[in-house]
């Protein structure tokens, strides 16, 4: 675990284990305050996001760091402690080597209290700490700007786009064949 929250941020981070796959299930389910994303999981989703848990947990058993889930509070009466999130980082292959990918999803009840950023920041530190040959980068969609302003405070700085068009932010500068590489994911 890497918060035990003693300094009162109101949630924890852990290494995710089997039963978090309902918990993940649940929290994606959530539908946004502001209608912008509808209710319930679409047909097929449950199944992905089961087999997603599962190699983050293998990250975890194989390369000894992933993401993790971020749980709340442990409600009164009962010490569950719901998850709220999920993120941190995990390698992502390349066609010039392997990245560590930086990734945070909050429910949507806990965005805007800076608990992504935080999240984002320690990620980053693990990596380092991890492995710090490796990059760390971030993609995402032009105009998340939330995401974009999350991976900024994490200590990323933009390094160009992929082939999708999203944006990528990196740890520190990279040589052309990686931003090649980047390009073509």
């Amino acid at each position: 675990m890497v918060s035990d929250d003693r300094a009162g941020v109101g949630f924890t981070l852990g290494r995710p284990v089997p039963d978090d796959i309902n918990g993940v299930l649940a929290c994606r389910a959530t539908p946004a305050p502001d209608g912008a994303a509808a209710p319930g999981l679409l047909p097929g989703e449950e199944d992905h996001i089961r087999a997603m848990v599962d190699s983050w947990i293998g990250d975890w058993h194989d390369r000894g760091i992933g993401y993790w889930v971020l749980r709340g509070r442990a409600h009164a009466g009962s010490g569950s402690r719901p998850i709220l999130g999920e993120g941190g980082v995990r390698y992502s292959p390349t066609p010039v080597g392997e990245v560590f990918n930086l990734y945070y999803r909050l429910d949507f009840r806990v965005r805007g209290r800076g608990w992504a950023r935080l999240l984002a920041r320690l990620a980053v530190i693990a990596a380092h700490a991890h492995d710090p040959d490796t990059v760390v980068i971030a993609r995402m969609a032009p105009d998340n700007h939330a995401s974009h302003r999350t991976a900024l405070a994490a200590g990323l700085r933009p390094v160009g786009r992929d082939a999708s068009g999203r944006l990528a932010l990196a740890d520190r500068p990279i040589d052309g064949r990686l931003t090649w590489a980047l390009a073509a994911l």
